[in-house]
């Protein structure tokens, strides 16, 4: 009897009935994989799913580094008008300084300079920079000193509506300046770059033979546009163009672009200043401006107080800048009389002293 015989006769046992089923379904899926065909295309993209829900939120990051830190404060008002006219009250809050710089006093006993800046953000913007003022030989006050260059920078805007920006800026001048001449306005000077004495235009004289007559003349130096230069020669009895000569050349000129440039200019004395300046050729009307004497600008101070304990320093102080102060070795756009008033309070430590160490 053959082993299949046996097999079959076991499994029509009813016992068997289950085992058989299962070899039957075995044998049925080795069918199925053994006729399996080759894999169909891809079918298409589904749907996107719904978003997730959001993550937890990370750690603070570290703040960003700045060049500013706040400390105390320098706070006022800054009063006067614009170059319009219009009146200006505007107050500021200055509280940041420096990171890296370091307020203290410098100098030997009885000549004690204190430097101080203030803004209004850690990035910039509405400014007061003091420096050099002169501590009194007592300590008790701090003033300015001319000898010692002290001067004030200060800058200040603010968005008057969406199209109007106010700025204000300037330098101070603790010395009086003489006044003095300009034979030609700077705005009107600009095309013709005349060389200059001092805060005058230089010029000479000198003479020329012209159908056998001598002609007295101004001679002046210039160099228009970056020319290699000419020298311009103005009579003296009428103020009318001679004659130019090029250096570039070296020959004298009496027509062409550079001489019609110079002869819309006259260049004759004048009784009211004493002195010979220049008119519009074609209107006759001066061009020339009288920078009169203007006086120093003026700081005080009131209320100054340095906390031996703290170092904490504090001052009220009145800044009064002169409105011609840009034609007069310094700085006021407003081209008006300003002031600006405060109390400084460093915050901080301000040293006494800042010395230098001698030895190894």
């Amino acid at each position: 009897m053959s082993i299949f015989t046996i097999l079959n006769i076991l499994l029509t046992s009813k016992t068997m009935k289950t085992l058989r089923q299962l070899i039957y379904l075995f044998v049925f899926a080795l069918l199925l994989a053994a006729c399996k065909g080759d894999d169909g295309d891809p079918g298409p993209q589904g749907d996107t799913g719904p978003q997730g829900t959001q993550g937890i939120k990370g750690d603070q990051g570290e703040p960003a580094q700045s060049n500013y830190i706040k400390m105390g404060f320098l706070t006022g008002t800054i009063q006067g008008q614009r170059t319009d006219g219009t009146e200006i009250n505007e107050s500021f809050n200055l509280e940041y300084k420096w990171a890296s710089g370091i307020d203290g006093f410098y100098g030997e006993e009885g000549n004690k300079t204190l430097s101080l800046f203030r803004q209004n953000t850690a990035t910039g913007g509405n400014y007061i920079n003091f420096n050099n003022l002169l501590l009194s030989q007592d300590g008790s006050s701090l003033s300015t000193n001319p000898q010692g260059n002290t001067y004030i920078y200060y800058g200040f805007t603010k968005e008057l509506n969406n199209t109007d920006l106010l700025s204000i800026s300037g330098n101070t001048n603790f010395n009086d300046t003489k006044g003095y001449l300009l034979e030609l306005n700077q705005t009107a000077g600009l095309p013709y770059n005349f060389s200059h004495s001092g805060n005058g235009i230089y010029y000479g004289s000198s003479n020329f033979y012209l159908n056998n007559e001598l002609v007295d003349v101004y001679a002046l130096n210039a160099y228009p546009n970056g020319s290699n230069g000419y020298n311009v020669y103005y009579r003296k009895d009428n103020g009318k163009l001679l004659q130019l000569y090029s250096y570039k050349n070296g020959e004298y000129l009496t027509e062409g672009s550079a001489f019609d440039l110079f002869n819309t200019l006259l260049f004759k004395y004048s009784e009211d200043v004493d002195a010979p300046v220049f008119y519009d050729a074609s209107t006759g009307k001066s061009l020339y401006q009288v920078i009169p004497d203007v006086p120093a600008d003026i700081l005080t101070t009131a209320n100054y107080s340095h906390n031996p304990t703290t170092g904490v320093m504090t001052f009220d102080f009145v800044l009064k800048v002169d409105k011609n102060r840009s034609i007069a070795g310094g700085t006021n756009t407003t081209k008006h009389d300003l002031i600006i008033s405060g109390k400084f309070n460093s915050g901080g430590k301000v040293y006494k002293n800042i010395v230098g160490r001698v030895g190894g």
